[in-house]
């Protein structure tokens, strides 16, 4: 899988844009791969990936990864043709470790943050493949 984005984790991070990808326009779907790295300290990182249909004015978070103080590789897939049944508000994450189908807009980024101070080499890398 081609990588997305990386983030090395070494303090409290607050809505860190890490990567943004275009060329997202007519594909069907997204999978991406988290490898999370721990090394020491911290408390909780919060990786949210991120579409826009309006050419990057505002987004839409369509994937949370949470991960904690262990070692872990997550993969999660959303679809775009997938029926939205309720309104989704765009300032809203998903729970903790879902995604949302049914919004894929012509990009995507990686979003990061952070409760507390990492050590040790912690850090967090998202690959992807759409299709």
């Amino acid at each position: 899988m081609p990588l997305f984005g990386t983030q090395e984790i070494t303090t409290a991070l607050t809505g860190e844009v890490v990567a943004t990808k275009t060329g997202f326009t007519g594909k069907s779907w997204v999978a991406f791969e988290l490898i999370f790295t721990y090394g020491s300290g911290g408390t909780d990182v919060d990786v949210d990936m991120e579409t826009s249909l309006d050419e990057g004015s505002t987004w839409i978070k369509i994937a949370r990864f949470n991960e904690t103080t262990s070692t872990d590789r997550a993969y999660m897939t959303c679809l775009a043709a997938a029926a939205v049944s309720s309104a989704v508000s765009i300032s809203a994450a998903p729970s903790d470790n879902t995604a949302r189908s049914g919004i894929l807009g012509d990009r995507l980024r990686m979003v990061v943050t952070s409760t507390g101070t990492y050590a040790g080499s912690t850090s967090v890398r998202v690959n992807y493949f759409s299709g």
